[in-house]
């Protein structure tokens, strides 16, 4: 009779592949997904009171993107120029963050700032200021009032 030498590498392979489907498994149970953030009615009014003390007026919308940035949405009817949407973007991108800093929901703030809709379904962007922590305001012109 012969011995089987394969029997032991079975084994081996066996044990190793229980090895393997312990730690998958394992290492799955024990990640959690990270709930995503979102703007609670205290951080709007925070905001919205952040904006009244400059005598800015309210964004028509306030959310936290999927990319971390929280945005606010303005919709100015008559910009008088290109300087003015600019410094009207700074402004209101600067009170947001010096505000909500401290609450630490985010470092990435935006303003976009629309004009009244063109037609059905489209939006006029005059451009948006973007802020990263550690950064500088980073003002995209899109279109000239």
């Amino acid at each position: 009779m012969m011995p089987n030498r394969l029997q032991p590498a079975w084994l081996w392979l066996a044990a190793a592949a229980a090895l393997c489907l312990t730690l998958v498994s394992c290492g799955t149970a024990t990640q959690t997904e990270k709930p995503a953030k979102v703007l609670s009615a205290d951080d709007r009014a925070t905001i919205l009171a952040a904006l009244q003390e400059k005598s800015l007026p309210f964004p028509v919308s306030l959310e936290l993107n999927e990319s971390g940035y929280l945005v606010a949405t303005f919709e100015l009817a008559d910009p008088v120029s290109a300087e003015y949407l600019r410094a009207f973007a700074t402004e209101s991108l600067l009170a947001i963050r010096n505000r909500m800093q401290a609450r630490s929901l985010t470092d990435k703030y935006r303003v976009t700032l629309n004009g009244p809709s063109p037609g059905p379904d489209l939006v006029l962007r005059y451009g948006s200021a973007r802020f990263i922590e550690g950064g500088s305001v980073e003002w995209d012109p899109m279109v000239k009032p």
